[in-house]
């Protein structure tokens, strides 16, 4: 792929890092786990398709991710009964505001932290290392420590707890540029689709075979 293409393409983010970011490398271990009763048909042929092809209409788990992201985006985004004009919008709109409209702060001329030069990159590597203790807790070398509620909690906590460092950081800038100026926060948008996805894929794996794919992906 083309520098240039890779530059205008926010699907493709992960290439264009260097090095490339090992999404699917730090997570393939996810499919590999004897316990996982979703058929491996439903899974995506890698996992970098949660990044590529969620804006595409797919089936399987990445159709569980589109329904949730798309409840999540209507729900607590779209205007009722019309359509929101954000594309009017341009970047000098990127203002914070509170759940009432009131201005907090305008993200160009006063940068959260997250927004500052070289915080991206810093951000990634910490997603990175979120993603090996992950790894560590969830693939332990014996499958006794497996079970370390503990450690679950505890990396829960330092990521997304009521203080955790993801929390503040996708706290403190919008999803998109919405009219009016009071648009969700990234950590709301994400929030949110991440709870209907994981509810999703919780009743996917209790049900077993009887879960109806077909069905479960209408919204």
């Amino acid at each position: 792929m083309a520098a240039s293409e890779l530059s205008t393409n926010d699907l493709r983010w992960h290439k264009k890092e260097n090095p490339p970011f090992p999404w699917g490398d730090k997570l393939r271990w996810l499919k590999d786990r004897p316990w996982s009763s979703i058929p491996p048909d439903k899974w995506p042929s890698s996992l970098t398709e949660f990044l590529t092809e969620h804006r595409k209409s797919g089936r399987g788990l990445l159709g569980l991710l589109q329904a949730a992201h798309g409840m999540a985006s209507g729900i607590e985004k779209n205007i009722p009964a019309s359509t929101s004009k954000y594309l009017n919008q341009d970047i000098t709109h990127m203002w914070l505001a509170s759940p009432f409209g009131h201005p907090v702060r305008n993200l160009l001329n006063d940068p959260p932290p997250l927004l500052h030069p070289g915080s991206w990159r810093d951000l990634l590597d910490r997603i990175e290392n979120l993603l090996e203790d992950l790894q560590a807790l969830g693939n332990p070398p014996s499958p006794h420590t497996a079970n370390d509620l503990d450690g679950w909690w505890n990396w829960r906590e330092g990521v997304v707890g009521s203080q955790g460092w993801l929390r503040q950081a996708f706290l403190s800038t919008l999803a998109e540029t919405r009219r009016p100026n009071n648009d969700v926060t990234l950590w709301d948008q994400s929030y949110v689709a991440a709870a209907l996805f994981k509810s999703a894929v919780a009743g996917a794996v209790l049900a077993g075979t009887s879960f109806k794919w077909g069905e479960q992906l209408k919204y």
